[in-house]
């Protein structure tokens, strides 16, 4: 089985390939829309998002794992999944927080521009807006964090990551490879679903 991973969203879509920075900004931008502007040209929002994936995933791809906000809505991620069908026959479409949280028994901190999601290993997901968010707080009883910063998402100031260390609680920060190991150990023994 060969499965190709992609990162998609907040602000960027990631894998083996590139696609033109327009298109993936209009298919981002108007994920909710039916239809979309991009260049002069009036498009449909679910044919943007097929040829996105199909050039970020490129040809290769017989299981595709696409990894999404955790807190993206079911109609984006369905979106997001009938899109895929289109580029390779078997696709799974999995949270960034479910992907990470097999890595390792670390509290997820998973950022966007608007939010942070808090992650526990063993616990409720909160997704809470990120202005003003007591990141320590919410971190209080953890053993360890990983912070997740995807493509395009501003990190913490240093100051937030220096101060959960000093809370004693260490962080380490996700990436790429780590994101894409996480993401195809989610996958069952043979394929996707």
């Amino acid at each position: 089985m060969t499965a190709t991973v992609v990162e998609v969203g907040p602000h960027s879509i990631c894998g083996p390939n590139s696609a033109p920075q327009e298109w993936i900004s209009v298919a981002l931008d108007c994920v909710d829309d039916p239809m979309a502007v991009l260049g002069e040209r009036i498009v449909e929002v679910a044919r943007l998002w097929s040829d996105v994936l199909g050039l970020v995933a490129g040809e290769r791809a017989e299981t595709l794992v696409l990894v999404i906000p955790t807190w993206w809505s079911s109609a984006r991620a369905d979106l997001v999944a009938d899109a895929g069908r289109r580029v390779a026959s078997d696709v799974v479409v999995v949270p960034r927080s479910s992907a990470l949280r097999t890595d390792d028994h670390a509290t997820l901190v998973e950022l966007s521009a608007e939010f942070v999601v808090i992650a526990p290993p063993d616990s409720e997901i909160r997704v809470l807006p990120r202005d003003g968010c007591d990141v320590a707080g919410f971190l209080g009883a953890a053993t360890s964090g990983r912070i997740d910063v995807p493509t395009g998402v501003a990190p913490f100031p240093p100051a937030v990551t220096a101060g959960l260390r000093a809370a004693g609680i260490p962080v380490r920060h996700s990436d790429r490879r780590r994101m894409s190991r996480a993401a195809i150990a989610t996958l069952p023994p043979g394929g996707g679903t």
